[in-house]
């Protein structure tokens, strides 16, 4: 927030994949899933959000 990081994670999936692209799927699928949640975290804390344009 305020320009900062938010979020940072590095981890090993689970399952073998044979093609690159099928791993960039699934790291963009979880990544997704980590956004709507903290998402929703942050509209349960009642946080006002702004988005400044860069």
């Amino acid at each position: 927030m305020n320009g900062g990081v938010v979020a940072w994670k590095s981890s090993k999936q689970d399952t073998i994949i044979d093609s690159t692209t099928d791993a960039e799927y699934i790291a963009a699928f979880k990544a997704a899933k980590e956004v709507v949640w903290m998402k929703n975290y942050i509209q349960e804390l009642d946080v006002v959000l702004s988005i400044a344009n860069p």
